[in-house]
Protein backbone atom coordinates (compact mmCIF):
# COMPACT_ATOMS: atom_id res chain seq x y z
CA UNK A 1 0.00 0.00 0.00
CA UNK A 2 0.96 3.77 -0.20
CA UNK A 3 1.26 5.79 2.57
CA UNK A 4 1.31 9.43 3.37
CA UNK A 5 4.25 10.53 5.34
CA UNK A 6 3.02 12.97 7.95
CA UNK A 7 4.95 15.58 10.38
CA UNK A 8 7.53 14.23 12.78
CA UNK A 9 7.97 10.83 11.06
CA UNK A 10 10.81 8.05 10.11
CA UNK A 11 10.83 5.21 8.90
CA UNK A 12 11.20 3.53 12.21
CA UNK A 13 7.93 5.16 13.40
CA UNK A 14 6.22 4.21 9.84
CA UNK A 15 7.24 0.99 10.66
CA UNK A 16 6.33 0.52 14.02
CA UNK A 17 2.54 2.16 12.93
CA UNK A 18 1.98 -1.21 10.17
CA UNK A 19 3.57 -3.46 11.74
CA UNK A 20 6.25 -4.45 9.41
CA UNK A 21 10.41 -4.18 9.72
CA UNK A 22 12.06 -0.89 8.70
CA UNK A 23 14.46 -2.49 6.25
CA UNK A 24 11.45 -4.10 4.20
CA UNK A 25 10.37 -0.25 4.13
CA UNK A 26 13.91 1.21 3.35
CA UNK A 27 14.34 -1.84 0.49
CA UNK A 28 10.93 -1.11 -1.42
CA UNK A 29 11.54 3.10 -1.19
CA UNK A 30 14.92 3.13 -2.61
CA UNK A 31 14.28 7.04 -3.27
CA UNK A 32 14.17 7.86 0.53
CA UNK A 33 17.28 9.69 0.90
CA UNK A 34 17.34 10.54 5.09
CA UNK A 35 15.06 7.23 6.79
CA UNK A 36 14.85 9.63 9.95
CA UNK A 37 13.56 12.45 8.66
CA UNK A 38 10.82 11.66 6.27
CA UNK A 39 9.34 14.62 3.47
CA UNK A 40 6.34 15.55 5.08
CA UNK A 41 3.36 14.82 2.46
CA UNK A 42 6.13 11.99 1.04
CA UNK A 43 4.88 8.80 -0.66
CA UNK A 44 6.22 5.79 0.54
CA UNK A 45 5.31 1.91 -0.41
CA UNK A 46 4.81 -0.35 2.85
CA UNK A 47 5.04 -3.69 1.64
CA UNK A 48 2.29 -5.41 3.11
CA UNK A 49 0.82 -8.72 1.75
CA UNK A 50 -3.24 -8.43 2.04
CA UNK A 51 -5.71 -11.44 2.12
CA UNK A 52 -7.39 -10.41 -1.22
CA UNK A 53 -9.96 -13.38 -0.18
CA UNK A 54 -10.87 -11.61 2.95
CA UNK A 55 -12.53 -8.81 1.55
CA UNK A 56 -14.89 -10.81 -0.45
CA UNK A 57 -18.08 -13.23 0.62
CA UNK A 58 -17.81 -16.97 1.05
CA UNK A 59 -18.75 -18.87 -1.95
CA UNK A 60 -17.46 -16.41 -4.67
CA UNK A 61 -14.21 -18.66 -6.29
CA UNK A 62 -11.05 -15.85 -6.69
CA UNK A 63 -9.50 -17.92 -9.63
CA UNK A 64 -5.37 -17.45 -9.06
CA UNK A 65 -2.35 -19.65 -9.02
CA UNK A 66 -0.91 -20.84 -5.67
CA UNK A 67 2.34 -19.32 -5.81
CA UNK A 68 3.60 -15.90 -3.93
CA UNK A 69 3.89 -12.86 -4.83
CA UNK A 70 7.18 -11.20 -5.41
CA UNK A 71 7.55 -8.35 -3.20
CA UNK A 72 6.34 -4.92 -4.60
CA UNK A 73 9.23 -2.94 -5.50
CA UNK A 74 11.17 -1.24 -7.83
CA UNK A 75 14.91 -0.28 -8.11
CA UNK A 76 14.30 3.18 -8.48
CA UNK A 77 12.32 5.84 -9.94
CA UNK A 78 12.05 5.52 -13.70
CA UNK A 79 9.61 7.92 -15.71
CA UNK A 80 10.01 5.36 -18.49
CA UNK A 81 8.92 2.35 -16.92
CA UNK A 82 5.73 4.07 -15.54
CA UNK A 83 5.44 5.05 -18.71
CA UNK A 84 4.86 1.73 -20.72
CA UNK A 85 3.00 0.45 -16.81
CA UNK A 86 0.23 2.62 -17.75
CA UNK A 87 -0.62 0.49 -21.09
CA UNK A 88 -1.26 -2.11 -18.97
CA UNK A 89 -2.85 -0.26 -16.16
CA UNK A 90 -5.84 1.86 -18.16
CA UNK A 91 -4.90 0.88 -22.03
CA UNK A 92 -6.94 -0.39 -24.89
CA UNK A 93 -5.32 -3.91 -23.68
CA UNK A 94 -5.41 -3.24 -20.04
CA UNK A 95 -6.30 -4.39 -16.39
CA UNK A 96 -8.83 -1.78 -16.49
CA UNK A 97 -10.36 -2.83 -19.74
CA UNK A 98 -10.62 -6.50 -18.41
CA UNK A 99 -12.61 -5.82 -15.29
CA UNK A 100 -15.23 -3.85 -16.90
CA UNK A 101 -15.42 -6.58 -19.84
CA UNK A 102 -15.45 -9.44 -17.32
CA UNK A 103 -18.05 -7.28 -14.87
CA UNK A 104 -19.82 -6.71 -17.77
CA UNK A 105 -20.02 -10.18 -19.15
CA UNK A 106 -20.63 -11.39 -15.61
CA UNK A 107 -24.12 -9.61 -15.53
CA UNK A 108 -25.12 -10.57 -18.93
CA UNK A 109 -25.11 -13.93 -18.82
CA UNK A 110 -25.83 -14.74 -15.46
CA UNK A 111 -28.99 -16.39 -16.41
CA UNK A 112 -27.76 -17.91 -19.73
CA UNK A 113 -24.65 -19.55 -18.28
CA UNK A 114 -24.33 -18.84 -14.83
CA UNK A 115 -21.25 -21.33 -14.17
CA UNK A 116 -19.71 -18.99 -16.65
CA UNK A 117 -20.95 -15.89 -14.89
CA UNK A 118 -19.55 -16.74 -11.65
CA UNK A 119 -16.08 -17.19 -12.97
CA UNK A 120 -16.55 -14.35 -14.82
CA UNK A 121 -16.82 -12.24 -11.19
CA UNK A 122 -13.88 -14.05 -9.61
CA UNK A 123 -11.44 -13.31 -12.47
CA UNK A 124 -12.63 -9.93 -12.18
CA UNK A 125 -11.40 -9.40 -8.73
CA UNK A 126 -8.02 -11.22 -9.61
CA UNK A 127 -8.10 -7.89 -11.99
CA UNK A 128 -8.84 -5.75 -9.63
CA UNK A 129 -5.47 -7.02 -7.80
CA UNK A 130 -3.00 -6.63 -10.57
CA UNK A 131 -4.66 -3.23 -10.89
CA UNK A 132 -3.64 -2.45 -7.61
CA UNK A 133 -0.21 -3.44 -8.17
CA UNK A 134 0.43 -1.90 -11.48
CA UNK A 135 -0.91 1.42 -9.60
CA UNK A 136 1.58 1.13 -6.64
CA UNK A 137 4.74 0.59 -9.41
CA UNK A 138 3.59 3.50 -11.36
CA UNK A 139 4.12 5.52 -8.09
CA UNK A 140 6.99 3.75 -7.10
CA UNK A 141 8.12 4.84 -10.28
CA UNK A 142 7.02 8.34 -10.37
CA UNK A 143 4.31 8.15 -12.30
CA UNK A 144 0.43 8.67 -11.95
CA UNK A 145 -1.81 6.14 -12.35
CA UNK A 146 -4.42 8.00 -13.96
CA UNK A 147 -6.71 6.14 -16.25
CA UNK A 148 -5.40 6.66 -19.47
CA UNK A 149 -2.41 4.43 -21.64
CA UNK A 150 0.88 5.40 -22.41
CA UNK A 151 -0.07 7.51 -25.66
CA UNK A 152 -1.97 9.74 -23.06
CA UNK A 153 -5.48 8.62 -24.32
CA UNK A 154 -7.84 8.36 -21.71
CA UNK A 155 -9.58 5.28 -21.08
CA UNK A 156 -12.78 4.32 -22.76
CA UNK A 157 -15.65 1.62 -22.65
CA UNK A 158 -15.15 2.08 -26.64
CA UNK A 159 -12.77 -0.69 -25.73
CA UNK A 160 -15.14 -2.88 -23.88
CA UNK A 161 -16.67 -5.47 -26.82
CA UNK A 162 -19.81 -6.16 -24.98
CA UNK A 163 -21.77 -8.70 -27.24
CA UNK A 164 -24.91 -8.49 -25.53
CA UNK A 165 -26.90 -11.54 -24.71
CA UNK A 166 -24.50 -13.48 -27.17
CA UNK A 167 -22.60 -15.42 -24.19
CA UNK A 168 -20.40 -17.71 -26.93
CA UNK A 169 -18.97 -14.24 -28.42
CA UNK A 170 -18.22 -13.11 -25.04
CA UNK A 171 -16.35 -15.96 -23.82
CA UNK A 172 -14.52 -15.89 -27.28
CA UNK A 173 -13.58 -12.13 -26.37
CA UNK A 174 -12.41 -12.73 -23.01
CA UNK A 175 -10.23 -15.58 -24.28
CA UNK A 176 -9.11 -12.81 -26.85
CA UNK A 177 -8.48 -10.79 -24.03
CA UNK A 178 -6.44 -13.00 -21.74
CA UNK A 179 -3.93 -13.76 -24.88
CA UNK A 180 -3.56 -10.29 -25.42
CA UNK A 181 -2.67 -9.47 -22.04
CA UNK A 182 -0.09 -12.36 -22.06
CA UNK A 183 1.78 -10.99 -24.87
CA UNK A 184 1.96 -7.37 -23.77
CA UNK A 185 2.87 -8.37 -20.36
CA UNK A 186 5.72 -10.61 -22.42
CA UNK A 187 6.44 -7.69 -24.40
CA UNK A 188 7.06 -5.31 -21.28
CA UNK A 189 9.20 -7.24 -19.68
CA UNK A 190 11.35 -7.07 -22.11
CA UNK A 191 11.35 -3.64 -22.26
CA UNK A 192 11.79 -2.89 -18.48
CA UNK A 193 15.01 -3.62 -17.22
CA UNK A 194 14.42 -4.42 -13.77
CA UNK A 195 14.56 -7.40 -11.82
CA UNK A 196 11.63 -6.76 -9.46
CA UNK A 197 9.17 -5.22 -11.77
CA UNK A 198 9.80 -8.08 -14.18
CA UNK A 199 9.36 -10.35 -11.33
CA UNK A 200 6.13 -9.23 -10.46
CA UNK A 201 4.65 -9.01 -14.45
CA UNK A 202 5.52 -12.49 -14.32
CA UNK A 203 3.84 -13.62 -11.26
CA UNK A 204 0.70 -11.37 -12.86
CA UNK A 205 1.15 -14.06 -16.60
CA UNK A 206 0.66 -16.58 -14.47
CA UNK A 207 -2.79 -16.26 -13.36
CA UNK A 208 -3.66 -14.76 -17.18
CA UNK A 209 -2.17 -18.19 -18.41
CA UNK A 210 -4.75 -19.85 -15.35
CA UNK A 211 -7.31 -17.05 -16.68
CA UNK A 212 -7.20 -18.40 -20.42
CA UNK A 213 -7.16 -21.95 -19.33
CA UNK A 214 -10.50 -21.53 -17.79
CA UNK A 215 -11.70 -19.55 -20.75
CA UNK A 216 -10.95 -22.35 -22.23
CA UNK A 217 -12.68 -24.81 -20.92
CA UNK A 218 -15.71 -22.94 -20.24
CA UNK A 219 -15.52 -22.50 -23.70
CA UNK A 220 -15.28 -26.03 -25.04
CA UNK A 221 -17.75 -26.88 -22.28
CA UNK A 222 -20.85 -24.31 -23.57
CA UNK A 223 -20.13 -23.26 -27.00
CA UNK A 224 -17.84 -25.71 -29.16
CA UNK A 225 -20.90 -28.35 -29.61
CA UNK A 226 -23.27 -25.54 -31.22
CA UNK A 227 -20.35 -24.62 -33.66
CA UNK A 228 -19.99 -28.43 -34.59
CA UNK A 229 -23.78 -28.17 -36.16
Amino acid sequence: MIYCVQPNESIWKVAEKFGVSPKAIQIANPQVINPEHLVVGEMVYIPINIDWHAFYPKGIELPEVSDPWPEVRVQGPNPEYAHLLMEDYAGDVSETTAIMLYLYHHQDMEEALPEVSELLEGIAIIEMHHQEILADLIKMLGGNPIYSGKDGQPWTAEYVPYYSQQPCQQIQADITAERAAIRQYQKHIKKINDPYIQAILQRIIKDEEYHLKLFTDMYRKYCQRFNRK
